[in-house]
């Protein structure tokens, strides 16, 4: 019986569970360890087995649970960390993942089939610093929408850090893109989600208004302004 650790997004093959409170004992999957792999027949206390599992089965935030024959073993488990790193496992590593999950209604085969990202690809620490997080998501329903590549259908208010001081930045949606660069960020509109334009609008008049009533334009906003170095008053 193989496993998923979402905590750690690493794979294991279960040795032993525990009695009493069906905590699980696990060995990495390599094939040198295949004399300690948990292996169930029809000789096994399978009732016992099974209630004591129950306690992992029911509550799968922390693992996903496989049930592979060993000859799969290698190719089955690689598709499962490919697509918790939101790669492509091909249409056999799927169909493994599918045909081996056992918990969770096949949450890891469905992430090949639904979702664009994973959970652990998002770009925590930006939302983090808007204070957004995993909790928030999901509570409002919106974790899903992330993952699709869908903007949330909830505005969220945000805060940010300014000079070791939170303040109130408004409220904003959510959206979740990949660069080019196959790092995932949260892109900007216009429309006061990142900066108020006309608080920006008084700073920039402040730095660079002449007595004159001309405003220069800074050289990196200048192929914005078809070139322009000087706004002239009228």
């Amino acid at each position: 019986m193989a496993i998923l650790d979402k905590r750690t997004n690493k794979t294991a093959v279960v040795s032993k569970m525990n009695e009493q409170d069906g905590s699980l004992e696990i060995v990495p999957p390599d094939k040198k360890n295949s004399g300690s792999f948990l292996k169930l027949d029809r000789t096994s206390p399978l009732e016992l087995f099974f209630t004591n599992f129950k306690n992992q089965y029911d509550n799968p935030t922390s693992f996903s649970f496989f049930l592979v024959p060993l000859v799969l073993l290698e190719k089955t488990l690689n598709a499962v960390v490919q697509i918790r790193k939101g790669e492509d496992p091909g249409v056999e590593g799927k169909k493994l993942v599918e045909n081996s999950e056992l918990n969770d209604e096949g949450r890891i085969a469905k992430l090949a089939r639904r979702y664009k990202f994973d959970e652990h690809q998002l770009p925590w620490k930006e939302l983090g610093a808007l204070g957004i997080d995993k909790q928030l998501l999901f509570d409002n329903h919106c974790m899903g929408e992330m993952l699709k590549g869908r903007i949330t259908s909830k505005a969220f208010p945000i805060t940010k850090e300014v000079n070791g001081e939170k303040k109130d930045m408004g409220e904003a949606c959510f959206l979740c893109v990949k660069g080019e660069d196959g790092k995932m960020y949260l892109p900007h509109t216009l429309n006061n989600t990142v900066v108020a334009p006309p608080r920006m609008l008084i700073a920039f008049l402040e730095n660079h208004l002449q007595a004159d009533g001309s405003v220069t334009i800074p050289e990196v906003l200048r192929p914005y302004m078809g070139g322009k170095a000087l706004l002239e008053a009228k």
